[in-house]
């Protein structure tokens, strides 16, 4: 009667480990609709670095010294901030979600699959 017994909790175990790891597996697309988002964020920051580029480009012959380093920094900082959004967001839907493919064009390094 134990060995049945023991049997029969193998297999619930069996069965509770693989359907944990089939969810597990399949939550990984809930990670999408992250990346999604952080398209809708990269466009914010677009949008962001051009109204400062213009307002730049308006108030620049009245603008001191210190304020215009200040705006130049500002879109220097608006730049780093979209590439680190493209990177988090093309790495981890690589990693995390699906392979990405390009289809004929040329990836960049790293995103080959030639590590």
């Amino acid at each position: 009667m134990n060995q049945a017994r023991g049997s029969l909790s193998s297999g619930f175990k069996a069965n509770l480990t693989r359907e944990i790891k089939t969810t597990l597996f399949g939550d990984r697309w809930i990670l999408a609709r992250l990346y999604i988002g952080m398209c809708g964020l990269l466009v914010a920051l677009v949008v962001r670095f051009i109204v400062e580029l213009v307002r730049l480009g308006i108030m620049l012959p009245t603008m001191s010294e210190t304020n215009a380093i200040m705006t130049s920094l500002s879109l220097i900082d608006l730049s780093l901030a979209a590439n680190v959004v493209v990177l988090v967001a093309l790495t981890g839907y690589e990693i995390y979600v699906s392979r990405i493919e390009a289809g004929r064009r040329r990836l960049p390094a790293g995103m080959d699959g030639q590590y």
